[in-house]
């Protein structure tokens, strides 16, 4: 096989941490108030050739983290009604990432939490099952990078 007729798919690793605390509930039990370190791991999936600065996923997902960072989370909405386990943390801020990755031109596909180096949660991102497919905005995007590639500009990007 040749090596020119390969095709890439582009993918970053970013990782994020979150310094907090909180506590588990189970029925009547309440346990004892205790810290974390959270590490997130972000596979973040971009399209064709244009050149990405990643540091715009980074920047969103750090402004996202930061009212939850040094908390004591079962005070932060939505963990107020939520348990903030390994679990829920995971699930609910993957949603709030993949929004913010898509806004920036990226499309999240998996999300890591640890809470310990030897305990981890994973979920891989898909469009549900009768998902309308790409926005407008998407669209754009797309179209925007075919016409960059075949005049070979990327004036957004240079």
């Amino acid at each position: 096989m040749k090596t020119d007729s390969l095709e890439f798919e582009r993918s970053y690793i970013l990782k994020f941490y979150l310094n907090a605390r909180h506590y588990l509930t189970d029925g009547s039990y309440v346990g004892e108030t205790h810290p974390h370190t959270w590490e997130f791991t972000l596979t973040i999936r971009v399209s064709g050739m244009r050149f990405v600065r990643f540091n715009v996923f980074e920047e969103g997902i750090d402004a996202y983290l930061e009212p939850y960072r040094n908390k004591v989370l079962n005070d932060e909405p939505p963990f107020d009604v939520v348990s903030p386990t390994l679990e829920n943390l995971v699930e609910e801020f993957a949603r709030n990432f993949y929004a913010v990755v898509q806004k920036e031109g990226g499309t999240l596909v998996r999300v890591e939490g640890s809470e310990s180096p030897a305990r981890t949660y994973a979920v891989d991102i898909r469009p549900r099952e009768g998902d309308d497919g790409p926005t407008d905005l998407d669209i754009d995007r797309i179209v925007d990078g075919v016409v960059d590639e075949m005049l070979g500009t990327d004036e957004e990007h240079a």
